[in-house]
């Protein structure tokens, strides 16, 4: 039987394992290391080290490697976020909270960044 389920989202929702940290920018605390489960133009999925509440505002820092024709360089991601889910699903114990975070303020070069990463991980799938 084939999947007859029709996508909604505005925006692709690809699998990618990013390294990088959230922290909220109103507190001073450090950032707290995160890995993405998967992402969009329009949010993410990441596991982090600790738990933030829904409706917070976060800032991000996603590490991004593109391959070879980029010069296989890691190239960064800074963004605003507001936390839309917390549970303590984390896949690894040292990061037992998983979090889904919808993007607030990208700018338009992270957001080509973005665009381009998606279109790669849909590539491979292809």
């Amino acid at each position: 039987m084939g999947d007859n389920r029709k996508e909604r989202r505005r925006f692709p929702r690809v699998d990618a394992r990013l390294g990088g940290g959230l922290h909220e920018p109103l507190k001073k605390v450090p950032e707290n290391t995160i890995i993405t489960r998967n992402i969009s133009e329009s949010g993410l999925y990441c596991d982090s080290e600790v738990p933030f509440e829904v409706f917070t505002i976060v800032q991000l820092r996603l590490l991004v490697s593109f391959p070879k024709p980029s010069k296989g360089k890691t190239q960064e991601i800074i963004c605003e976020g507001i936390v839309v889910r917390c549970a303590e699903d984390g896949q690894d114990p040292s990061m037992p909270y998983a979090i889904a975070i919808h993007f607030l303020d990208v700018s338009e070069g992270d957001r080509d960044l973005l665009r381009k990463l998606v279109a790669m991980e849909q590539a491979k799938k292809n």
